[in-house]
């Protein structure tokens, strides 16, 4: 009978910790660097702004005017470059600071996750044993934000299938935590050894639903959105809105959201998220336009949820007959080098419900108090279903327009339930 390999031990020997101490160090040095020089770019003297940009050139070989005009024309010329060098340096250097900032969160998450002790492992791999599962290596781990990870390379006895629900399961009762394979794991554990991923279960699942209205005379919608939920333990919800309506802004909101997808599911915070978009936006080329970012960030824990917004509309909170808005004073993303935006958080419960939308389904309701009026509307509804729900806010709010659309109108909807 062949032996199963040793299980990879908990118990570190000094040259391990030595090891990741100095590995820590490294990218933390790393990071330091990236924040250098971000100072750098943002301490660089305003007197190289002219030779860096070739004022002389351009004049030289582009400017044709008399005499007298040359000279505005050029102090004209050379504000407009020192302004863009200045702009395009602010913005270089805040995405150098986030740089910094990943990289040094990315240290900490990976040299400084809580290791459990051997005897737990012991027990896990014993209680596997049970199951008639061989374990070639387990290596349990905590994380602050994500509890308890169990990495296992295990297969099956005599060719049975064990759904991996059931190992998920005892695994759970050795840790005395609800546990479920992630998303990506097989759904059997078989003959051949297969390294699966047990992490703790979440207490709340998110349904969302979406209606939306494309602005009259127009094909194209310039208002896009995502919803995104992994492995890990929130559920975000995300809403763009480019400036204006048609081809373009749907090209701009788009590319918004696509860059809120990337950022959130490699593991960044929002806030990194909207200042690296707002960067991307500030230095590129072609015609300024500009978006709006709105995050809702659910953690599926708790229950709590964060909002950030740049620029964005009213957002609600529902629960019941009370009705709760979350408000926005910043500017869309790409108007400044530094972006502003407004941050706050809730608790959520059982039951209740996140309403996001656009500025153009504001723009939908006649009368002043336009945010109280769409407040009345989520108020009144009994619908449950976040997709029948976000259909009703706008079929009422269209209900006396005469089926005209001023500008884009989009809803999306979030209901949170306790498993």
């Amino acid at each position: 009978m062949i032996k199963e390999k040793k299980i990879k031990s908990q118990g570190k020997a000094p040259e391990d910790y030595q090891y990741k101490s100095k590995e820590l160090e490294k990218m933390e040095g790393i990071a330091k660097a990236f924040k250098s020089l971000a100072v750098t770019f943002t301490n660089l003297s305003d007197g190289s702004v002219q030779s860096n940009m070739g004022i002389g050139d351009i004049s030289a070989g582009s400017i044709s005017l008399t005499q007298n005009q040359d000279m505005a024309m050029l102090q004209k010329v050379n504000a407009m470059w020192h302004y863009k060098f200045c702009e395009n340096r602010l913005a270089i250097a805040g995405q150098l600071n986030e740089m910094a900032h990943i990289i040094s969160d990315v240290a900490k998450d990976t040299y400084q996750v809580q290791e459990l002790t051997m005897s737990l492992e012991e027990k896990v791999v014993q209680a596997l044993k049970g199951m008639h599962i061989k374990v070639r290596g387990l290596e349990i781990i905590q994380r602050p934000e994500k509890g308890i990870e169990v990495y296992a390379n295990i297969c099956s006895k005599k060719n049975r299938c064990i759904m991996t629900k059931d190992v998920a399961m005892v695994i759970g009762n050795v840790c005395g935590k609800k546990m479920i394979a992630s998303k990506d794991s097989k759904v059997v554990v078989y003959k051949e050894y297969s390294p699966i991923v047990f992490v703790e279960d979440v207490n709340f699942n998110v349904l969302y639903g979406v209606s939306r209205r494309v602005k009259t005379g127009e094909r194209i919608s310039g208002d896009n959105f995502a919803f995104m939920e992994g492995n890990g333990n929130k559920a975000v919800l995300a809403l763009s809105d480019g400036m204006g309506s048609g081809l373009m802004a749907c090209q701009e909101s788009e590319m918004v959201i696509e860059l809120i997808e990337q950022f959130m599911e490699a593991g960044f915070c929002k806030e990194t998220a909207a200042r690296m978009i707002n960067s991307s936006i500030v230095v590129g080329s072609g015609p300024k336009l500009y978006s709006t970012i709105d995050i809702s960030a659910i953690d599926l824990r708790s229950g709590v949820c964060e909002f950030l917004k740049v620029g964005a509309a009213v957002t609600y909170v529902k629960r019941g007959n009370w009705v709760e808005t979350i408000q926005s004073t910043s500017l869309p993303a790409g108007m400044f080098e530094q972006v502003e935006f407004d941050t706050t958080a809730k608790k959520l419960y059982d039951g209740d419900y996140v309403i996001m939308v656009s500025d153009g389904t504001l723009d939908a309701i006649s009368g002043e108090n336009k945010e109280q009026i769409l407040k009345n509307i989520i108020w009144n509804t009994a619908v449950e279903n976040p997709k029948d729900m976000a259909e009703y806010i706008i079929d009422m709010i269209l209900e006396e327009e005469d089926g005209y659309i001023p500008d884009d109108m989009t809803v999306l909807v979030a209901g949170i339930w306790r498993k």
